[in-house]
């Protein structure tokens, strides 16, 4: 009961299915708390014997092109705030010779 209640003065609580202490999960309809790796199998239900439908190639390469502008700006704001570091470098170092 003290360890229970110390647990709960940090936020963690015990999953009433599993009986581990966890501080991330949440509240069913019937006010029953879950630990979140609990919470998700019964969201995901990890031992259904319906397999998960495949992703086509037509959505695969969909998916990809839409998430290619996001990459390459990405990538470019990369290779600025690199571009500005090393240029700062290269004035510093200048500035001492």
């Amino acid at each position: 009961m003290v360890k229970e209640t110390i647990f709960w003065l940090f936020g963690y609580r015990r999953c009433d299915y599993c009986y581990e202490f966890s501080n991330s999960g949440w509240c069913d309809n019937e006010g029953w708390w879950y630990c979140e790796e609990c919470q998700m199998n019964c969201v995901m239900d990890v031992w259904s014997e319906d397999p998960v439908p495949a992703e086509s190639w037509l959505q695969f390469g969909s998916r990809k092109v839409r998430q290619l502008p996001g990459v390459a700006a990405s990538q470019l704001l990369t290779c600025g705030c690199e571009l500005v570091k090393l240029s700062g470098q290269v004035g510093w170092m200048g500035g001492h010779l």
